[in-house]
């Protein structure tokens, strides 16, 4: 199941029926805590997020990400931003 993350419905949608189109399940979360809530009480083997959102960004999203026992991989998708990551600090 992969989860799309994004505050724009139209990307959220596009996203959505590109995985879909390929025949993964989808669920979608318009903010960083709903997406927190929605990996809390299903299994996701893929979250796709924007990084800046209200209610909780992308990096909220990744931080519970790194928490969690079975991780899902994890993608920022982002058009407003530029932004590095060191993956030792978070995976």
């Amino acid at each position: 199941t992969v989860l799309i993350v994004d505050d724009e419905p139209e990307i959220l949608d596009l996203i959505e029926d590109e995985f879909k189109y390929q025949g993964y399940d989808t669920l979608k979360a318009s903010c960083g805590n709903d997406a927190i809530e929605i990996l809390k009480n299903n299994t996701i083997d893929l979250v796709v997020s924007d990084f800046k959102m209200a209610n909780g960004n992308g990096m909220a999203v990744l931080a519970f990400v790194s928490t969690m026992p079975k991780k899902p991989y994890f993608f920022f998708v982002s058009g407003s931003i530029i932004f590095i990551l060191k993956a030792d600090k978070y995976c």
